[in-house]
């Protein structure tokens, strides 16, 4: 497995969940939605308070043309856009990726290979799709957008659309409430997974038609916590990086398998 497509794979995200019904967004304008704001307030709040967020992603799919060999990556990330994502499978580290929303160092672990800029310039070198520390947030959190201006909104039966500056989340309701479902934002669609009011236990992210590369990343997520003590050394860039054989952001983007992190059969 090359350790580009293991820094690809925690990226996208999407829960590995065996036959799930993919979301099909509603068609058609819909109607009026007077409870739209009051709904909208409700799915949100969770996310509106979160300070930072950890977890371990079990990750798989496929960009590009390659499989995602099984990775987990022990993640965590604040609201003002530090991250930090290490990624092991079968025991083995592939990458780590850490620092801040302005400046992040990717470290290759197999190749001792070090890319340091943008975390999301990063991530979308590596995969096509642009996840920088907020919009991964607040993916992780259950809200989708990075903005809780609503700024249009209508009802399809049960499924609630609302429109924000920068996406466009399909809201369900269930006993416990209004939350997102699903979504369409910087040209891939979300989908979650949830048992009643909780943070998300399965995202599946997929490229938009069309798109190049293609990917497809399904993510269970375990032992997710919110507003948790995360000292401030845990966004340290990795020591070894500071070692490794420096490597452009083009070289990334352009290193296809050799450095992908792909299944290695």
């Amino acid at each position: 497995m090359t350790a580009r497509a293991g820094a690809v794979a925690w990226l996208a995200l999407a829960a590995s969940a065996c036959g799930h019904a993919t979301f099909v967004p509603p068609a058609g304008p819909g109607v009026p939605a007077s409870n739209a704001a009051e709904a909208w307030a409700s799915a949100t709040a969770p996310c509106r308070q979160t300070q930072n967020y950890k977890a371990i992603l079990h990750v798989s799919g496929r960009a590009g043309d390659e499989s995602l060999w099984p990775l987990a990556v022990e993640t965590a990330l604040t609201s003002d856009g530090s991250i930090y994502m290490s990624a092991t499978t079968s025991g083995q580290s592939i990458f780590v990726l850490s620092g801040t929303v302005k400046q992040s160092t990717l470290w290759l672990r197999r190749q001792d290979r070090a890319v340091v800029a943008a975390p999301g310039a990063i991530i979308e070198a590596m995969l096509g799709v642009a996840l920088p520390p907020d919009r991964l947030l607040s993916v992780l959190t259950g809200c989708i957008t990075r903005s809780f201006d609503l700024t249009s909104s209508a009802q399809h039966n049960s499924i609630l659309t609302v429109q924000t500056p920068d996406a466009r989340v399909y809201l369900e309701s269930d006993a416990t409430g209004w939350r997102a479902r699903a979504g369409d934002v910087d040209g891939f669609s979300v989908e979650l997974g949830r048992k009643g009011n909780t943070l998300p236990q399965n995202v599946w992210i997929r490229t938009a038609a069309g798109r190049s590369p293609q990917a497809r990343l399904d993510v269970k997520v375990s032992d997710a916590e919110t507003n948790s003590t995360i000292p401030a050394s845990v966004f340290t860039p990795p020591a070894g990086a500071a070692r490794a054989q420096p490597m452009k952001l083009e070289e990334l983007r352009f290193s296809g398998g050799k450095d992908r992190g792909s299944d290695p059969r």
